[in-house]
């Protein structure tokens, strides 16, 4: 009886250790801020590149995001964009109708307008070097996770840069010949919205530096007003679409 009494106190005690480790390791993620972890995915690539391409649940965001020192905002609505990008020497805003492939770019500090048919950025905002790197066989799904409050794919890919010999310092984990980089590695992470395809976020990793993009997205909230082009008749207009 004694020695079941005995028993039945170590186990009772051992409980009590176990759940304290638990709650340890709670508290210190939540200080962290490491709250969750990557669940798995139900989604393969194929799927994926077909979320990314599909038009569907993209027909109205806005995205605010900032990179290379340039600060971005678009607001884009059933094939209309309003583009602005700005740094500390000024800012280009654009009126894009990508149904009849128009640019209307407006410099309000001059009045100035030119129109063209020259786009220089796609409807959806992902960079064309992201969309190589997820038609490579090695860019791999790690998971799910939910990033600025929405559900996203993240992905990862592990690639080689070659540079020439242009570049005369040494780096980690790189191919080094005569203190030139000949080829440089990098490590790509990104994720996308689950529910557009849009995209969230990349981290990039080269020579012992990191750069993040945050892109802050809200959906369904622009309106007709906000991609349609302002009044213009007290600007100068250069038209340099070609006609029919």
């Amino acid at each position: 009886m004694e020695y079941n009494k005995k028993k039945i106190i170590l186990i009772f005690i051992l409980i009590i250790v176990i759940l304290g480790v638990i709650f340890i390791v709670k508290t210190i993620n939540i200080r962290s801020g490491n709250t969750q972890s990557i669940a798995k995915s139900k989604y393969s690539k194929s799927e994926l590149i077909d979320l990314i391409n599909s038009k569907t649940n993209k027909n109205n965001y806005e995205v605010e995001y900032e990179t290379n020192g340039n600060k971005y905002k678009i607001k884009y609505l059933n094939r209309k964009m309003k583009f602005e990008a700005s740094n500390g020497e000024g800012k280009v805003l654009s009126y894009i109708d990508f149904e009849n492939m128009v640019n209307t770019i407006i410099n309000e500090e001059n009045k100035i307008v030119v129109k063209t048919r020259k786009i220089l950025t796609n409807e959806y905002y992902m960079p064309d070097d992201i969309f190589q790197v997820l038609e490579e066989p090695d860019c791999r799904i790690k998971g799910e996770e939910k990033i600025l409050n929405r559900d996203a794919i993240v992905l990862n890919y592990n690639g080689k840069f070659k540079t020439g010999d242009q570049f005369f310092f040494s780096a980690d984990n790189s191919v080094n010949i005569n203190n030139k980089i000949d080829e440089l590695k990098y490590n790509i992470k990104f994720w996308v919205d689950k529910e557009s395809g849009l995209l969230l976020q990349t981290v990039i990793k080269a020579n012992n530096q990191e750069i993040k993009t945050v892109y802050n997205l809200k959906t369904n909230t622009v309106t007709e007003a906000d991609v349609t082009e302002p009044d213009l008749s007290q600007y100068k207009i250069t038209d340099a679409t070609p006609k029919q």
